[in-house]
């Protein structure tokens, strides 16, 4: 490896090359420009000060593509509506000497026959990326404009040279010559990248070397195929997007309704009345007359340590507000509330207000039979409700836990806030009649939009956002749990109402939950997680005054050994799970939906599987799919590429199913090593053969 060698592309036809130690141009911040000219700068960040560029990866190389006269400050060229066009390759950063002579010598008989690139930014940024080159955003200080770094890694079994980038380049430069040299060694070189597995090079031989421009075939086909074939976010249908034709909020025998249905038509939310019942088959409700549970004990609100300067801002004023809430529930929840039990498909639905009610009196642990987790227990297959262990073994976690859930009641029990609004909770069960023939299915897939990008929580707003469940719904909101269901809960306090009544999730059921507003900012997983402030949720709501946000919980088998999820009855129950909650209510149009890696990390799923079976299920839904990476490039790149290739190759959910049923049978033979499912299905053909 040699120095870094910086060369300097100007903006005529003459090219420097110019050694630069990165500790004499000293840090990016504190680098100034000699002149206002573009040409005359240097790049604001060289590969020394980038991670990927520290020598981890044989073959590293930067280039940059400055967008001369945007304004500093300007969002970076893939976000603007109208993105603006690259003028030209201005600056390369080599590790190796003699690869940035000769890239420079490439790049400068490229450009000197051209004045002006003719694709705009965001198609030029799609292309470089399946190329397989990491894209990092940096904002120049130097210079008023923005610079796109894209950082070129080797991988396995596969280098990206220079004429890879040679060839993107002029595809960008249609105008453009080549000579009959560049010719002959781009021939050369396109029959060396025939083995190439990445869908940009894949298919490429000699034989196209005949054609003028045939190195340039596989981005060209990109091209006209869509690109990497995935949707923009945009193109994704959400909640204000569909035409909801709800009709009139009413009682049936499978929905029950809190409120007054009548007086609610009038534009007023008043509470149904009705009689307390104290039944196994209905919530037993702590002002019930057939209570006989104790007095609160007030006692474990003095475990609080008096550290949590937070909480002891509220202990002489918000709690006893939170007590008054309380004692509101005999008036505001007169109708006995059922239980959502297992395998009984059932619709609750009421308001926030009495929501509120019952979540106070959660916080003060006064629902009866809900402290203990004895087996033989009454609500054994139940969540727990009662606040208690949340005030229990105090830690850090939980005093985050309880600043977000601090900031929901100091809302909720403002006099400014309204309590007119609606919540609904819809557990499903799938039939077996219901249960698809999943060798079967002809659909092909949906619509896919991948990024490494945002969370579900934010940018998956609008759209039937999936949490990542646990059997018993909520998992450990009120411990010490803090993955992405727990902090979904805490983001949406109103979610952890619904343990009072949702026994354990079967293999075929979910919950869906419409209309929970969200209280809360919070940020980090685990131990780094933090309450960063409230949030002001903005949303619509629909005609029963629901905010237009819908959740999915769905729980994903937990496998002590990742192996044994290669089972195609593990597959099958996954597969039934996620259809369950994807699948539409008939003549009804939904949302698409937002979800991610569900069931990996502590569940030790494996996220290409799951990833498969979630686009799987989607497709038979006949839904899009929004999948959200969390901060994995090397996924999101490898689900674009895998995607493409399906799609070009018009694959059936009954396909891949069949396809599934190889590739498991493959891992769970003794002494084979493990192949990963994107790799395995970047080889195969279809279609496949019926013999399968």
């Amino acid at each position: 490896m040699c120095g870094l060698e910086l060369l300097r592309l100007r903006r005529h036809n003459k090219r420097e090359v110019k050694r630069v130690a990165p500790e004499a141009m000293g840090p990016p911040w504190k680098r100034t420009k000699s002149s206002s000219r573009v040409s005359e700068g240097i790049s604001g960040q060289v590969a020394s000060d980038l991670p990927m560029a520290s020598g981890i990866y044989p073959d590293v190389g930067l280039i940059s593509l400055l967008n001369p006269g945007g304004p500093l400050g300007n969002p970076p060229a893939p976000f603007c509506r109208r993105p603006p066009v690259p003028s030209r390759v201005r600056w390369t950063v080599i590790h190796d000497q003699v690869k940035a002579q000769a890239l420079s010598q490439e790049i400068d008989t490229l450009l000197a026959k051209e004045t002006q690139a003719t694709a705009d930014t965001r198609t030029l940024l799609n292309h470089i990326d399946l190329l397989g080159l990491r894209v990092n955003w940096q904002k120049s200080n130097l210079i008023p404009s923005q610079q796109v770094t894209f950082l070129g890694m080797a991988k396995q079994n596969q280098r990206y040279d220079s004429r890879q980038v040679r060839d993107l380049i002029q595809f960008y430069y249609p105008d453009k010559k080549e000579t009959k040299p560049e010719n002959k060694q781009k021939g050369k070189e396109s029959s060396e990248d025939k083995s190439s597995s990445e869908p940009s090079t894949s298919g490429q031989s000699s034989a196209e070397g005949g054609k003028k421009d045939g190195g340039c075939e596989a981005v060209r086909r990109w091209s006209r195929e869509g690109g990497s074939s995935c949707c923009q976010l945009d193109d994704l249908k959400t909640l204000s997007k569909c035409d909801m034709r709800l009709g009139n909020l009413s009682f049936s025998r499978s929905h029950t309704v809190l409120i007054d249905v009548k007086v609610f038509h009038q534009g007023q939310v008043v509470p149904q009345r009705g009689r307390d019942v104290w039944h196994s088959n209905f919530v037993k409700m702590p002002c019930s007359m057939s209570s006989m549970s104790p007095k609160p004990d007030m006692s474990l609100f003095g475990r609080i340590p008096n550290s949590s300067s937070h909480l002891e801002n509220h202990f002489s004023t918000l709690f006893s507000k939170i007590a008054a809430l309380a004692l509101k529930l005999p008036k505001q929840v007169e109708k006995t509330i059922p239980l959502l039990q297992r395998h009984q498909p059932a619709t609750i639905t009421l308001s926030q207000f009495q929501i509120a009610c019952l979540l106070a009196n959660a916080f003060y642990c006064t629902f009866p039979h809900r402290n203990t987790t004895k087996p033989d227990s009454e609500y054994h297959n139940y969540p727990s409700i009662n606040f208690s262990r949340l005030f229990g073994d105090w830690s850090e976690r939980k005093n985050q836990k309880l600043m977000a859930i601090m900031e929901y009641f100091n809302v909720v029990t403002d006099d400014k806030f309204r309590h007119d609004g609606l919540v609904t909770f819809e557990r499903r069960c799938l039939r077996d009649a219901d249960v698809p023939d999943w060798r079967g299915c002809r659909e092909t897939l949906g619509k896919l939009h991948v990024t490494s990008e945002g969370t579900i929580e934010d940018e998956g707003t609008g759209l039937l956002q999936v949490d990542f469940a646990a059997k018993w719904i909520g998992g450990g909101v009120l411990d010490t749990g803090l993955v992405q269901e727990e902090i979904l809960f805490l983001m949406h306090p109103e979610l952890i109402v619904s343990r009072l009544f949702t026994e354990k999730l079967d293999d075929k059921e979910c919950l869906i939950i419409t209309g929970t507003q969200r209280f809360s900012c919070c940020d980090g997983l685990s131990d780094r997680f933090q309450w960063m402030g409230p949030f002001h949720d903005k949303l619509e709501r629909d005609d029963w005054k629901r905010l237009k946000r819908q959740i999915l919980a769905i729980d994903a088998l937990h496998f002590r050994h990742p192996k044994e999820q290669y089972s195609m009855d593990k597959v099958r129950r996954e597969l039934n799970k996620a259809y369950c909650g994807f699948k539409g209510q008939p003549g009804r149009e939904e949302p698409d939906i937002a979800t991610g890696k569900w069931g990996c990390g502590a569940f030790n799923g494996d996220a290409e599987l799951k990833a498969v079976i979630q686009l799987m299920a989607a497709a038979k839904a006949r839904r899009g799919l929004v999948f959200f990476t969390f901060k994995d490039d090397y996924l999101t790149k490898r689900l674009q590429q895998i995607y493409h290739s399906l799609v070009s190759q018009k694959a059936t959910v009954g396909q891949l199913y069949k396809h599934l049923e190889i590739y498991c049978s493959l891992q769970r033979k003794q002494g084979t090593s493990h192949e990963g499912l994107f790799d395995y299905l970047g080889k195969i053909k279809l279609p496949v053969n019926s013999s399968l």
